[in-house]
């Protein structure tokens, strides 16, 4: 596996039934969803989740693997990835 500090970002362009995959590898890894569309939802592994309506909050990512879904229901899965901007 690759090293280092990966940036992802994703601005909600993705199409109803989209699925994309993202795996950090070592480093830490950021997912920003700063530019993404209102209304997606991140649910970890472990069954935490946090959504674009929550403050944002570095304690929220409790698991470092899970999935993202947009408002319009593309899909993000994710693993190894250590922090989410927005």
């Amino acid at each position: 596996m690759e090293q280092g500090n990966d940036l992802f970002v994703f601005d909600g362009s993705n199409e109803t039934g989209d699925a994309d995959w993202v795996d950090g590898g070592q480093g830490t890894d950021t997912i920003d969803l700063t530019n993404a569309l209102d209304g997606w939802t991140v649910v970890l592994d472990n069954g935490d989740s946090f959504s674009s309506a929550d403050a944002y909050d570095p304690s929220l990512l409790t698991d470092d693997s899970g999935t993202i879904t947009t408002g319009n229901g593309a899909t993000i899965s994710f693993e190894s990835v250590e922090s989410f901007t927005w």
